[in-house]
């Protein structure tokens, strides 16, 4: 009967996985960490690249990559996401019949520039330029 009570014995407490992690949506970022991402991300010099996409954005956007949406060969619309780290979405409108219009041209190097600067009224309220690749804070024009 001994040997029937030691394999019928409850289990030792396991420990969950997940203690002491955060799980779900990250919590949004404060000024500090958004200010510190902008300070690496100037650092590093990383250049913008350029993608041109047919039919719908991808569903994960790459962080230093201007997106551009064409249909028919027309450009219609630019997303990036915003470089000062906040994570947001930004779209700027390419269509000619609606306003505010941005303009896009490409190097020869292939490296985008966007045309005026993109200034956020809400959220992280960052107003910048993208010319040739580089990001160029509105404080530094």
């Amino acid at each position: 009967m001994d040997d029937q009570d030691t394999f019928f014995a409850s289990p030792a407490k396991r420990e969950p996985w997940n203690k002491g992690k955060f799980t779900g949506a990250r919590p949004p970022l404060r000024p500090k960490h958004v200010w510190s991402t902008r300070s690496k991300l100037q650092a590093e010099g990383r250049l913008y690249r350029f993608q041109e996409v047919h039919g719908a954005f991808p569903p994960k956007l790459r962080r230093a990559t201007l997106y551009v949406l064409k249909e028919d060969d027309t450009p219609w619309q630019a997303t990036m996401i915003c470089p000062c780290g906040c994570r947001a979405t930004l779209e700027m409108n390419l269509l000619p019949d609606e306003r505010p219009i941005w303009r896009y041209t490409i190097n020869a190097e292939g490296c985008p520039s966007l045309h005026p600067s993109i200034w956020r009224q809400v959220g992280c309220r960052s107003h910048f330029s993208l010319r040739e690749g580089r990001i160029i804070w509105a404080n530094d024009l």
